[in-house]
């Protein structure tokens, strides 16, 4: 067998191993979620912060990227930053507060990335971790979302 033919599938198996994230946090039932550049690289590069907040609370990955269509379809808000592949939602296992507890100090330990906005969404019972865009840093939002369009600080004793 040919060596470049050899390395050129090496290589081609990589790439396709790098961009399995993709397939995994599209998921949607909503319709086409067809990715943009910019989302596609949003969500490469931070999918392991969202591998690891799953991991840290044993959760369920409920949403990431949403194209425009499916945030619609969704009822999520035009501003989302779900369709810049900048956000991730999970439902978390188990004691809910405890769960939540443990990944805001995850988060503020640095642990997740990033991360701009941290929103436990209680009436949903969905933590909602929001990301700035790569190469951006600064302060984390951490809300209570306790209905629709109700937020207040997040306290967790």
């Amino acid at each position: 067998m040919d060596a470049g033919i050899i390395v050129g599938a090496l290589a081609g198996g990589a790439i396709l191993r790098a961009l399995q994230p993709l397939a995994r946090f599209n998921m949607t039932s909503k319709g086409l979620n067809l990715y943009t550049f910019k989302a596609a690289l949003n969500v490469l590069a931070h999918h392991r912060f969202w591998e690891h907040a799953q991991q840290v609370i044993g959760a369920r990955i409920t949403s990431a990227y949403r194209s425009p269509g499916v945030n619609k379809a969704v009822g999520g808000v035009a501003t989302s930053d779900h369709v810049k592949g900048l956000a991730c939602d999970f439902v978390p296992q188990g004691d809910k507060q405890q769960a939540v507890k443990k990944l805001r100090a995850a988060c503020a330990q640095g642990e997740l990335g990033p991360v701009r906005q941290f929103i436990w969404e209680s009436y949903k019972n969905v933590i909602h971790v929001g990301y700035y865009e790569p190469g951006k840093t600064g302060g984390v939002q951490y809300l209570e979302q306790y209905g629709p369009g109700q937020h207040r600080p997040l306290v967790t004793s």
